[in-house]
């Protein structure tokens, strides 16, 4: 091969080869030992590869001579070892030095950091020329190691070996990355909502039935009911949500909401149309008696109970307090009035004002948006 090593302002055109060697591996096999070439311990000369996946010396392999090395773990029969390393290095240029004394037993050159001349270098510091050039060139992001990295680390990004990931490490690390994906709607949960129909995973807050794929139910009949129909039937009375069978008849409640669901029946969803919905009135364990039946005519504590009119005609009983009464004194003879008669001499009688009002019902209703109700399967 051939290479340039590199010093600061010149580079040197160099003469080289690498020595390889495969092994295909015993049972549990650590020791292996070279044929084809020898290497220096120490220089980092030699890589040694399992498996494709590049070994760390010292850490993954231990260079146990100048012609065999050591795996840290053993492998598995039939594992493909190889290993590689620079034999030869020599420059295609005369070595030309002011102090040829400096090269001793150095075999290679290359042009001191003032381009004057040239420096000997030996494989050690080679080897960290080469190591400094591929990091400055490749980058961090090369994969060179097989080490893994912890999922901690993946996902917070503070990982700084530089490693061989599997695929299923690298789908990890792009999920770490992507967007939570949002948490999922209870079921149960009321949205207003545009659409002129429900979409997927809702039903209309309709005052119809929900139920299996058998119950005839009027709003959905499907299996994917079964959760809502659990929800309704252990938290809203029967008074509120009435339980049908598929025929449309009332009947009492079975044991439990499975049993129900599985008989075919029906259950009525909470009947939304044209209501507002207010907060239960009893919500956290104390009673605000903001909604009560003597106020409102709705009992604010039962969940799923409903009422209150569009329209309201006024009572008597409605009315502030106000006097329409008129009594009028009449003169009973002719003559002078004689003050001294009394009462006698008068007499009474009495008359109303001209009725007004048309006794009609006035408009209850809050200023108020039309949207649809859903409620989540």
């Amino acid at each position: 091969m051939a290479a340039s090593i590199w010093a600061p302002g010149t580079a040197v055109t160099a003469s080289g080869s690498i020595a390889k060697q495969a092994f295909t591996a015993t049972a549990a096999q650590t020791l292996f030992t070279l044929t084809a070439f020898t290497y220096e311990i120490g220089t980092g000369s030699i890589a040694v590869f399992v498996s494709g996946l590049k070994q760390r010396p010292g850490v993954d392999f231990t260079e146990t001579s100048v012609s065999s090395f050591t795996l840290d773990t053993p492998v598995a029969e039939g594992t493909i070892v190889f290993a590689e390393a620079f034999t030869e290095l020599t420059s295609e240029i005369p070595v030309v030095d002011a102090n040829p004394a400096t090269l001793g037993a150095t075999k290679y050159v290359r042009v001191d950091a003032a381009a004057t001349g040239f420096e000997g270098r030996t494989a050690a510091q080679v080897a960290a020329d080469i190591s400094a050039l591929s990091a400055a060139d490749i980058g961090v992001s090369v994969q060179e190691y097989s080490d893994t990295v912890s999922q901690v680390d993946a996902e917070a990004g503070t990982s700084t070996d530089r490693t061989t990931w599997t695929a299923e490490r690298v789908a990890q690390a792009i999920a770490a990355l992507a967007p939570a994906a949002p948490a999922a709607v209870p079921t149960g949960t009321v949205l207003d909502y545009v659409g002129s129909s429900a979409p997927t995973g809702y039903v209309l807050l309709s005052g119809r039935t929900i139920g299996n794929g058998t119950s005839n139910s009027t709003e959905r009949a499907n299996a994917d009911t079964s959760d809502l129909f659990t929800l309704i039937w252990n938290n809203i009375a029967d008074t509120e949500a009435p339980v049908l069978d598929s025929a449309g008849t009332p009947v009492a409640r079975g044991a439990n909401a499975a049993a129900d669901f599985a008989n075919n029946r029906r259950i009525t969803l909470p009947d939304g149309r044209g209501r507002v919905v207010a907060g239960k009135d009893d919500m956290g364990g104390s009673t605000a008696s903001r909604i009560t039946n003597a106020g409102a005519g709705i009992v604010g504590t039962t969940l799923g109970v409903a009422g209150g009119s569009q329209t309201h005609t006024l009572t008597t009983a409605q009315l502030a307090s106000h006097a329409h009464g008129d009594t009028t004194y009449f003169f009973a003879g002719g003559g002078t009035i004689d003050t001294t008669g009394g009462a006698s001499a008068f007499s009474t009688g009495s008359g109303s004002t001209s009725a007004a009002g048309s006794g009609d019902a006035h408009n209850n209703t809050q200023p108020t948006l039309i949207l649809n109700k859903i409620i989540k399967l």
